[in-house]
Order: C-alpha cells, then structure tokens, then sequence
C-alpha cells in the first residue's frame, strides 16, 4: 500500500493503495485503519465519507493508535461523520497526547478543550 501511495518502485496509485490499506485494515493492522480513515476523509482512492472515516479512526484508536485518537477527537469537535461531542473530543485528544501525538497539543490549545 505504502508504494502506491508514495509512488515507490511503481507509479502513484491512490485506487490501489486504498485497496491494500483496507485489506490490511480488514485484518486489524492500526496503521492501515488509520490510513483508510485518512482516505475516506479526503475522497482519497475512494469516495469521500466522513462516517466511514469516522469508523475506521474508531478501529485504530481503540488499539491506542495516536494519530486515530486524534482524529476521532477531531471528528468529535467538528461533528465528522458523528455527532458534535465536546467532551468526547477533549477525552480522545487527549488520550492521543498520552499517546505520543504532540500534535494533540495544538487542538488541546485552539478548541480550549480544558473547559469540557
């Protein structure tokens, strides 16, 4: 998936790598949860569908993967593909900075999720 993706060894592919991301997301591998979540998003190799995205970064996240955990809590403020949900997003967010997503701090800081 990751050469389609980045067009190593072989062109970019963005169909062909949403394929092999899902079958590996199929089989419960995090990193390719996240990725299909990613995509689904963005209408990447796919359809754009936020609650698919929504599902996926779910999957991820509850195998504590930091990006996904993000992303839900992402997904959780905005109101992506689920209800709005402040306290959720501030929960999630902040499970992905325990986590090791000092990304998390950015959001932790622009939503002022301390006052959830």
């Amino acid at each position: 998936a990751m050469c389609y993706h980045y067009g190593e060894g072989t062109l970019k592919d963005p169909n062909k790598a949403f394929h092999w991301f899902e079958k590996a997301a199929q089989e419960g591998h995090a990193e390719a949860q996240y990725s299909v979540g990613i995509y689904f998003q963005l209408g990447i190799g796919t359809a754009r569908d936020l609650e698919q995205a929504f599902k996926w970064f779910e999957q991820a996240a509850s195998q504590n993967q930091a990006k996904a955990q993000h992303e839900l809590g992402e997904s959780y403020y905005h109101g992506r593909g689920v209800d709005k949900d402040p306290a959720k997003a501030k929960a999630w967010i902040n499970k992905s900075y325990s986590n090791g997503n000092r990304r998390a701090t950015e959001s932790w800081d622009k939503y002022q999720l301390w006052k959830y």
